[in-house]
């Protein structure tokens, strides 16, 4: 601390206003349905999603729960149904990509040709799943552990704190907004699952983008 105060604490900060794109002004209104991109080859690329709540959203990590337990990491439930299960793709993964201005919920996989629709099929069925039956206390509890976990490993080293400062200035959060994250891991319930489901994975929204070959 001492060397940087030595070398740049006396440096000016900038005092302009740096504004933001003129193309994230608009609010974005995607179609959905199904988008084909012909492309020759025995393997399809899926991606599935709508528009979602910017990082400053009061709900964000709540969503981001949900997500995390529908396709947020290695042991969700698409992975668990599309890989394990019926071996339809080597890994299917979901992301609740919040930004500054607006965010976006993704699903991305790629399948063999002759699974895409049975792919689509069930990530709707998984969504489905958590917006009638929610998940269990069991669930609730792994889920939970492995965020808070992630969470604390993201601050183990000054280049992680750096990308920390980063984080907060590009998106416009304070550090108390983002440590919020701990209270709301600790005080969410099984019971919310399928309300923040309901409200922010919306099945007849999604745009479906799939790069392969189409069925004849």
């Amino acid at each position: 601390m001492e060397m940087l105060e030595a070398y740049f604490g006396q440096q000016d900060a900038p005092s302009f206003d740096p504004g933001h794109s003129h193309a994230m002004n608009p609010i974005l209104t995607p179609k959905a349905g199904r988008n084909w991109v012909a492309h020759e080859g025995p393997q399809a690329t899926i991606r599935m999603g709508h528009t979602s709540v910017k990082r400053s959203h009061p709900d964000y990590y709540k969503i981001d729960v949900v997500n995390t337990i529908l396709g947020g990491y290695f042991g969700s439930r698409l992975m668990k149904n599309m890989r394990e299960k019926k071996g339809y793709t080597y890994g299917i993964y979901s992301a609740n990509w919040a930004r500054r201005f607006h965010g976006e919920f993704i699903i991305q996989a790629d399948a063999a040709n002759e699974y895409v629709e049975a792919v689509i099929e069930e990530v709707k069925k998984e969504i489905r799943l958590l917006q009638e039956k929610g998940v269990d206390q069991a669930e609730m509890n792994l889920v939970k552990n492995y965020l808070l976990g992630r969470s604390i490993n993201r601050r183990e080293t000054p280049f992680q704190l750096s990308d920390l400062q980063r984080f907060a200035i590009t998106h416009d959060v304070s550090f108390e907004e983002i440590d919020r994250r701990y209270e709301v891991l600790q005080a969410m319930t099984a019971d919310e699952v399928p309300l923040i489901a309901q409200q922010y994975f919306l099945i007849d929204q999604l745009v479906e983008v799939v790069a392969g070959q189409q069925p004849s």
